[in-house]
């Protein structure tokens, strides 16, 4: 088994989600016909192709040591046949940006988007569609070689099932497929097909297709690299159940959501944990919260043993180690996005305890950005307005994406120093410590843990001398209005005082 030199803790990003003007995928597309489930199109989104040294120094200075990032295949291969030179050197510039940082890169293959060409004919149920993605797959791979923490093939290929199963109203799967229709028909042709926007009449098709597509790529990235961890994540929420006739519907959504998955996955290195929530079933299908209870933006119950639960049971499902490739909160409260992460880690600590081999955590995301169907105002699909149009959040629901929380390495924190720790080969998991921030103050809100890989010894420290906390409690202000063009990235000052 291959597995990363070190525990990797970082932030995800998506590259249509943050990276601006991606106007050959398929996503860019679709946000450009009528009707269209996408509320408006990412335009700008975060400009992250043009700063992305910024949020490279915002990783670094939070001291994480590795950033997950989509390589988008519509870059390189705008046409088919056609290989742009210039984003193979970007992306080949971002990856050594990352290693001067001292950070690690976890790379996404497919992060939903694919180029609009690859749509046209037919996504992923074209018989060519694996072959295709597999030459992308080697061209990456020839750019990273070695570098490269990890290699994730697909992003959540579960997910329009997930959403179908009960995360989705009916009139939300027509509306996608007046949304197809209309593409296909401004394309020019029968099937215009993408996989962030799938009909249910797809759904085997694709599912079939993006297998194949797994499968191969991964030879792809062995036969270039065969020590480089590679893997699929999903998309994994905790259902759990009060009746018997709740138990019987978790069954049925586990089998229809990952069952199928687990075949597709094995001989992997890993597989990707991305999990956001609790969902609890009774008679009546998903059981409301409670009035004491605490909601998220999806309006599901803040639990946060839901991250560790989801990692055990995709561990003893599939029998992989695990990465949590995605974990966060959708909310606009900063101090519940504290609690929550600072309450979510501790008991994936002892699954680690425990023997669970779990290689990494990824926060969900390091900066605001467009967010899909939602676009620039919320996730939160709590409103269906109407047969053809797209659902809305509510505003008390709306929601900003999850900035990272605020870490401190134990030691000193001079970038010197960090460089060389965070790629020494132990401890397995270093010491990490949440703050609140208000300017350059960090106040320690709460002590992580150390374990070592050999000894699994816990030891717990409380206190941070304050000459250690200078300029490292970092946390970056929210994005304004990011599809407007106007983005704030201020990594030394918080929204508020108070906030983390």
């Amino acid at each position: 088994m291959n597995k990363p030199k070190q525990f990797l803790w970082g932030a995800s990003v998506a590259g249509h989600q943050v990276d601006g003007n991606d106007t050959t995928s398929d996503t860019n597309f679709l946000e450009h016909v009528s009707p269209s489930v996408f509320k408006e199109p990412a335009g700008k989104a975060c400009m992250s192709w043009e700063r992305w040294s910024d949020d490279l120094d915002c990783v670094r200075d939070m001291g994480l040591n590795s950033y997950r990032f989509s390589i988008e295949w519509c870059r390189i291969e705008p046409e088919r046949g056609t290989i742009d030179q210039s984003a193979l050197e970007h992306y080949d510039r971002m990856i050594d940006g990352c290693l001067e940082r001292g950070i690690t890169p976890a790379i996404t293959l497919c992060h939903f988007t694919a180029p609009h060409w690859f749509a046209k004919e037919g996504s992923w149920m074209n018989p060519n569609a694996a072959d295709w993605f597999a030459d992308e797959a080697a061209r990456v791979m020839e750019l990273v070689g070695d570098r490269a923490a990890l290699v994730v093939t697909f992003n959540e290929p579960n997910l329009s099932q997930l959403l179908a199963h009960g995360g989705l109203p009916p009139e939300a799967m027509e509306f996608q497929r007046a949304c197809l229709a209309a593409a296909s028909a401004k394309a020019g042709v029968a099937h215009y097909r993408a996989g962030n926007v799938q009909s249910p009449d797809d759904f085997d098709a694709m599912d079939a297709g993006l297998a194949k597509a797994h499968r191969l790529a991964v030879q792809a990235v062995r036969a270039a690299n065969p020590h480089v961890p590679v893997g699929m994540s999903l998309s994994v929420t905790d259902d759990t159940y009060v009746t018997s006739r709740g138990k019987e519907l978790v069954q049925a959504k586990r089998d229809a959501c990952y069952g199928k998955w687990v075949d597709v996955v094995q001989g992997d290195d890993f597989i990707g944990v991305q999990n956001y929530e609790r969902i609890t079933y009774g008679d009546d299908g998903v059981v409301p919260p409670r009035p004491d209870q605490k909601v998220n933006g999806m309006g599901t119950p803040v639990e946060p043993s839901s991250l560790a639960a989801s990692v055990l049971y995709t561990h003893e499902l599939t029998g992989l180690p695990i990465v949590i490739t995605e974990h966060g909160i959708s909310t606009d409260d900063d101090d519940l996005r504290c609690d929550f992460i600072r309450r979510s880690i501790p008991p994936v600590i002892e699954l680690v305890k425990r023997g669970i081999p779990i290689l990494g955590y990824y926060h969900w995301t390091l900066i605001d950005n467009f967010e899909w169907i939602s676009a620039f105002d919320g996730w939160a699909c709590t409103k269906w307005t109407g047969p053809m149009a797209p659902m809305t959040a509510s505003p008390s629901q709306a929601r900003r994406s999850m900035p990272i929380w605020c870490v401190v390495w134990e030691g000193s924190c001079d970038h010197d120093r960090r460089r060389e720790r965070t790629h020494a080969p132990a401890p397995y998991l270093r010491q990490w410590t949440v703050f609140r921030v208000s300017g350059r103050n960090a106040i320690p809100l709460d002590c992580g843990y150390r374990l070592d890989a050999a000894t699994t010894h816990q030891s717990r420290r409380c206190r941070l001398p304050d000459a250690q906390t200078q300029g490292t409690g970092i946390h970056h202000a929210p994005n304004r209005r990011i599809g407007s063009g106007t983005r704030r990235r201020d990594a030394l000052s918080c929204r508020r005082a108070g906030a983390c």
